[in-house]
């Protein structure tokens, strides 16, 4: 209420016919300055009780659906999180950061944690994060990310593993951890550009060529070390001066080479290999190795054609229906990569006394097994 007047706003919420899975609303304000007015809106809200009181059955059996589906949810998918060693963990989401033990813990290690909301003036982060994850300012002023990691993730092993590698082809960046009372596990990131946000407003126009190569070299040297992402896309992969980084190993496998095979449905739908199967489907075999393949294809269409590029005959490659014909990325050595680019390949061709020390390492190949 400001003053005499009475401010409603009333939410509207439907479904169009003939789809189940979007909810529409819409938004009703009303000014009242009348008592009597405002009496009349709260009355056909209150009338709302009968309807729902008429619709018990229809909504019990929906409550009762409901619950078969967690059931079937917690038979399922019981394997992910490997229990509940943690926790809570995730369930809190994103309220974990309004958590006054959280925010204190993050200040004694110097960061000051960011809203993802707008703030009081309506501005909103340019780069939206997801629930689990926020942006913080160090002491120093340096920007990071925050991320809540899973409860049962591998992704900070992964990671310590990978990052214990030297060589100038690593794609994982840098990273530090805070553990709270073995309850929580956060991981801070350098604050970097995700890959498609830098296309949308512009950053990355002329470096789709580069990207290409920086994202065969990393995806190589994950496969060389036995790790199968298993969800690479735009949104996973980020640039930080020029370099191009390999993000989010919630879901990523350690294996022993292509011929490991898995049965887990995961990733992204639209950037999975056609070989996952569907959700709803039944459990197929699949080389997560191969499956990374298909995704570094469709990754590289991606780049061709926001940096305006001709489409390589590697990306047709990978993206062949039959796992076994996509070419592995062959790696000899710890930071040889190999793949079939042209460029690459022309840099190659010279005497080996004509090109530096790293590039004399670097084999490059695509071999079929």
């Amino acid at each position: 209420m400001c003053g005499a007047t009475w401010a409603v706003t009333r939410y509207i919420l439907f479904q169009p016919d003939g789809d189940d899975r979007r909810v529409s609303y819409v938004e009703d304000v009303r000014h009242w300055t009348q008592p009597s007015d405002l009496f009349t809106d709260i009355f056909e809200i209150y009338n709302l009780v009968s309807v729902i009181h008429n619709d018990r059955p229809v909504l019990k059996g929906m409550r009762d659906r409901i619950e078969l589906l967690g059931a079937d949810v917690s038979k399922n998918f019981r394997n992910t999180s490997h229990g509940d060693q943690r926790g809570n963990g995730l369930q809190r989401g994103e309220h974990v950061y309004h958590d006054r033990q959280v925010v204190d813990a993050f200040t004694r290690a110097g960061y000051t944690l960011e809203s993802n909301d707008e703030d009081e003036n309506g501005w909103a982060p340019l780069n939206k994060l997801k629930p689990t994850m926020r942006h913080a300012k160090q002491s120093n002023g340096s920007a990071v990310v925050v991320k809540l990691l899973y409860p049962g993730s591998n992704e900070l092993q992964i990671l310590q593993y990978l990052r214990s590698i030297k060589s100038s082809y690593n794609p994982t960046i840098s990273f530090a951890t805070i553990h709270l009372n073995m309850m929580e596990t956060f991981i801070i990131l350098p604050k970097a550009t995700p890959l498609d946000l830098g296309f949308a407003i512009g950053l990355f126009c002329s470096k789709g060529m580069d990207f290409s190569h920086q994202l065969i070299e990393g995806v190589a040297f994950l496969h060389l070390h036995g790790i199968a992402h298993l969800d690479i896309k735009p949104q996973n992969i980020v640039v930080l001066r020029n370099q191009l980084f390999i993000i989010d190993f919630d879901i990523s496998v350690r294996v022993d080479g292509p011929n490991t095979l898995i049965d887990r449905w995961c990733g992204t739908p639209e950037w999975m290999a056609p070989e996952i199967g569907d959700q709803d489907g039944p459990k197929c075999l699949y080389s997560p190795i191969r499956a990374d393949l298909w995704s570094c294809g469709l990754m590289l269409r991606y780049l061709a054609r926001k940096g305006a590029a001709k489409e390589h005959t590697l990306t047709r490659q990978l993206l062949n229906r039959n796992p076994r014909l996509r070419p592995l990325l062959y790696v000899q050595r710890s930071v040889a990569v190999g793949h079939s680019l042209s460029g690459l390949q022309g840099r190659l061709k010279r005497k080996p006394d004509a090109l530096s020390h790293d590039a004399k390492r670097l084999a490059i190949s695509t071999v079929h097994d």
